[in-house]
């Protein structure tokens, strides 16, 4: 192993990246913004994997395309929706 990194590698740590700050700021009592975070990262896994070649993407790779495209976006999608749907609480 050379320690080379591919720009699949990259496209995955980048969304893994994005997960990670977003649980961090959950964790810190962020919640809101800590799960748009994760929805919007997951939508832009989801758009990476639409339109980049299997190459690209590396470990986002999974199924097939349309199955990789649809299950990141819903993910991503029921994420948002959730968290926009709760109210802040009155402080």
């Amino acid at each position: 192993m050379t320690g080379r990194r591919g720009p699949g590698e990259i496209a995955f740590g980048l969304v893994l990246l994005g997960v990670l700050v977003g649980l961090a700021l959950i964790a810190q009592d962020h919640w809101k913004q800590g799960l748009s975070l994760m929805g919007v990262t997951l939508l832009g896994a989801a758009a990476a994997r639409l339109l980049l070649p299997a190459s690209r993407v590396g470990l986002l790779v999974v199924r097939s395309r349309p199955f990789d495209v649809a299950t990141l976006a819903l993910l991503g999608v029921a994420i948002l929706g959730v968290t926009f749907q709760v109210p802040l609480p009155h402080r």
